[in-house]
């Protein structure tokens, strides 16, 4: 397997465009925060407790900062309510047809929306039906590219193909927008 140049170089380029100004914010405090523990434990490095625990969330720091980054942003900037109006089985073909409504309720603007909807077979009992959701039957992603400002929404329709369980199964809706 080779390297392929324009493909990681499409793969930066998209993957920035979804970036924000307040994701960038988040990376450069993350790395602050960084410095200022890295620091921190350099200055009390004589107390060897202190030190220890001081570099220790100096070394997990870079590993809790995406994290953290992404339930700010999914929480408060980029912030969407989902809500499904319809969700009705077709009779005369294996499909589900769904329709909603993507209201965004943060404060930043989106340019694209990704509404997901999975599909698991129900379980015997609790832990079946937890051990089924890591192994859904179907997943259906579309993106819709639409550009929507802070507190418009806009109405959506997905028509879930090849639908082929008939009684006994559970779904989750959810959308992430940027």
């Amino acid at each position: 397997m080779s390297f392929n140049k324009d493909a990681f170089l499409e793969f930066a380029k998209e993957f920035a465009s979804m970036l924000s100004f307040y994701d960038y914010v988040g990376i450069a405090l993350g790395f602050i925060v960084f410095i200022f523990f890295f620091m921190f434990a350099v200055v009390v490095r004589k107390k060897i407790l202190l030190f220890i625990f001081v570099m220790f969330l100096a070394l997990l720091t870079p590993f809790l900062t995406p994290f953290a980054i992404k339930y700010v942003m999914n929480e408060y900037v980029k912030k969407s309510k989902l809500e499904i109006t319809l969700n009705k089985r077709l009779k005369f073909v294996d499909a589900i047809m769904i329709e909603g409504n993507i209201t965004n309720v943060g404060i930043m603007p989106y340019k694209k929306c990704q509404v997901e909807a999975k599909y698991w077979v129900k379980g015997s009992n609790i832990i079946t039906e937890y051990a089924n959701r890591f192994k859904p039957y179907k997943i259906e992603k579309r993106i819709f590219s639409k550009f929507l400002d802070t507190n418009e929404s806009f109405e959506f329709e997905i028509l879930v193909e090849n639908f082929k369980l008939k009684d006994g199964y559970s779904y989750l809706y959810s959308a992430e927008c940027w």
